[in-house]
């Protein structure tokens, strides 16, 4: 919220009369904004990202009370703010996405410590990964992100999954071994512990796909638009027994429509 004393920042409210100020990262001008953003529960605690003029945009933490809001890690030291990205909890656990301007953006875990705030693997050895899409799909994670295969040949950007109990990260599948499958749109979703996303694998445009975690079970759920244009389905979103997104399927309809599809289809 914002004040005209205080300009933006961050508070608790009890849901009745009760309104306190947790934490300010510009607590003298009110000219600047603390651009407190992507506020997300992991465990008993509250993480959020916030900008100072000393760091930059890095990860925070709070239990809702001043002494105990704090930055939990300054992660990119070399280039200004690692800029945290894509908050997903796995029990108490955060993951989330952060460049520390050695390694590039990357997939990153913390419990609200610092010295537990670790990245999770350098994905692209060299380059940058640009991990984003991460989605929680039953406790292991789904994200897009850019490697390198074992002859050194370029991974566009496709599908990759981490899993919490063993920590390992891999390739779930290249679905387009020439370009970049996964588009820079938010389709990510879960349904019946499988993740629906959008992709591209060269014949079929952008369609609607599946993954259950596996290479073989990564397929096209369906071509709605035929031929390699492809429907770009969009805002997937899980109500009831359903899943709903939008999608054009290139015929006299025009643009997008409305479409459905059974949870227990996926």
């Amino acid at each position: 919220a914002e004040s005209r004393q205080d300009g933006r920042a961050l508070y608790k409210w009890n849901g009745r009369s009760q309104r306190r100020k947790i934490y300010d990262s510009y607590p003298d001008d009110n000219r600047n904004h603390s651009t407190i953003d992507n506020l997300t529960v992991a465990g008993k605690k509250l993480f959020f990202t916030a900008s100072t003029y000393e760091l930059n945009t890095e990860l925070y933490v709070t239990k809702g009370f001043n002494k105990s809001t704090k930055l939990v890690k300054d992660i990119n030291t070399i280039s200004g703010g690692s800029n945290p990205m894509d908050l997903t909890a796995v029990g108490p656990k955060l993951y989330f996405s952060a460049d520390d301007g050695i390694h590039g953006r990357n997939l990153w875990r913390t419990n609200g410590k610092t010295k537990a705030t670790k990245m999770v693997s350098d994905i692209y050895v060299g380059g940058t990964a640009n991990v984003d899409h991460i989605t929680n799909v039953n406790g292991n994670l789904y994200f897009a992100a850019s490697s390198l295969n074992s002859s050194g040949n370029p991974i566009y950007r496709e599908l990759w999954k981490h899993e919490p109990s063993s920590r390992s990260t891999a390739l779930v599948k290249d679905i387009h071994p020439t370009s970049s499958s996964i588009q820079y749109n938010e389709t990510f979703t879960a349904a019946n512990n499988k993740l629906l996303f959008s992709a591209d694998n060269g014949a079929n445009g952008v369609e609607l796909w599946k993954s259950d975690g596996t290479e073989a079970g990564t397929v096209l759920v369906d071509d709605l638009f035929p031929g390699t244009t492809g429907s770009s389905p969009a805002e997937p979103i899980v109500a009831g027994d359903k899943v709903f997104f939008t999608a054009n399927p290139g015929s006299s309809l025009g643009g997008h429509e409305l479409y459905a599809i059974n949870v227990s289809d996926i």
